[in-house]
Parts: C-alpha cells; structure tokens; sequence
C-alpha cells in the first residue's frame, strides 16, 4: 500500500485499519530549547552564556479512527495495534517520505463509548516519545574521497545537533597508520583519527562513529580494529555548524551519512 498518511517501521496505519484524523502534535514543531544561562547583574532576566543549546524529546500524537465489525474484533484489532508497536519505531510522514524520526508507543488512548449494544466507530490516539527530537535522511548521503591530503566538503545540512551517525570507509591498497582529519570550513584542523591498520586492494575498513566500532573487512570476513585506535583519538563528533570537510593521508574513502533536520 502506498503511503498516504504515516507508517510506522515501514507499515502504513492504513494497514491496521485505522483512519488517521490528523496529526495532533509535535509534528512541525521545534521542542523546547534548554541554553546556559547565568543571572543578569543588578537586572531582571538571564544572560545566555552559549548559543549552544539542548533540546528535549519530541512528543508525536495522532488521531485515528475505525469501525470495528464486533466487540471481540475491537479488542482484537487494538491488540494488534499496540502489540506490532512496541520497541522502536520508524516514523514517516507523507508529508516528507524522506526523512524519519525514531520514537517509542507510551501512550495509547481510545475512547470505548457505546450507544447501547451498536459498534460505534472508535476513536482514539498514539502518543510516540521520540527521544532524540531531530528527523533524518532515510537514505544516507555518500560524499567520496578521491585524492589524498586533500579537504572534502560534506553537505551536512543545518541542524544544529552533532552528527553521530557517520560512516567512514576506508578503501584501497596503504600500510599503517592512516589518519582522517576533520575541519571547518575556514581549514582549522577539528579533530583527527589515527588508526594503526594496513590493508590491501581487497579489503576496507569501516570506521562507524556511531556505533564507535573500527571493522576491518577481508574476504567478506570482519575483524574488531577498535584497538587500533591511538589513544589520544577519538570518533569523529561532526557539527555541521563547522561547514566540515574530511581529508585522508592514504587510499580513498567514501564518508555515508545521514542529515538532520529540526522538522
């Protein structure tokens, strides 16, 4: 079925049978911004020491409605509902089938009213908790690295929250180490990873920064790199307020990410 509305983890909400109504809140909101503040001197109000902020989590609801054949089948198709809900759901929006966000089912309201023994329609809504606010690419972006010791801008979009689900891999034929160096767009050096791993033609490495794992591949076969990390190197955290750009000193690369946005 087509995406008309929403699905959650794939599954449109048509396919429970249900009517989505309208999408009730937190759909095209910001949530609520919490900066560092310090009171003013000798004045009323705050003073804001960081335009950085935090955010807290997103709160979706939904109205929906259905028309349940009997009793049995009401409770029947609720079961259903909240039972294939449960974990962490994958939440798209007609609105833009693009992105998603990652929530959770916390809340689930319907109204049981009845008008003597007939099956009324029921109403009722989803609350989702989306614990990171922020909605993303459903399919990654691929930014290739072709030229060693030489900056690569990655379009990273505006949000301002730091990318943590970045892939970096690592291609091509070098002894160890090899080193990726972030920097903004100005060329000030922000952060770089020296990894102490060699490899072949036929094998990469993927360097996970969310997941925080170094994998190198040979032969479709994986081994744990994480030691190989220098220890004075940390995961990339990139802010794409920085306008970054990556460079590598050997092989090539191609960077996979996924772009944040506020709504």
């Amino acid at each position: 079925m087509a995406l008309t509305t929403f699905s959650l983890n794939g599954v449109p909400l048509e396919n429970y049978n249900l009517t989505v109504k309208d999408p009730a809140e937190g759909w095209l909101t910001i949530p609520k911004r919490n900066f560092r503040t310090v009171p003013l001197v000798m004045r009323d109000g705050v003073k804001i020491l960081s335009p950085a902020s935090t955010s807290d989590p997103r709160m979706l609801r939904l109205n929906y409605e259905f028309r349940p054949s009997s009793f049995q089948d009401r409770r029947d198709k609720l079961n259903n509902l909240f039972r294939s809900l449960y974990g962490r759901q994958e939440i798209i929006s007609v609105e833009d089938a693009t992105k998603l966000c990652y929530g959770y089912l916390v809340s689930g309201e319907p109204n049981f009213a009845t008008s003597g023994l007939a099956i009324p329609y029921l109403r009722g809504n989803l609350g989702l908790l989306c614990p990171d606010p922020l909605w993303y690419d459903v399919t990654p972006q691929s930014v290739a690295i072709n030229a060693v010791n030489t900056p690569t801008t990655l379009p990273m979009g505006y949000a301002s929250a730091r990318m943590r689900r970045i892939l970096l891999r690592l291609n091509g034929s070098w002894s160890s180490p090899i080193t990726a160096i972030l920097k903004n767009a100005a060329g000030d050096e922000l952060q770089r990873m020296t990894i102490a791993v060699s490899a072949t033609g036929s094998e990469y490495v993927d360097i996970d920064c969310d997941a925080f794992t170094i994998t190198k591949y040979s032969g479709g076969s994986g081994t744990d790199q994480l030691n190989a990390l220098t220890s004075t190197h940390d995961f990339l955290a990139i802010d794409p307020q920085d306008n970054p750009t990556l460079e590598i000193d050997k092989g090539t690369a191609v960077v996979y990410y996924y772009r944040a946005y506020v709504a």
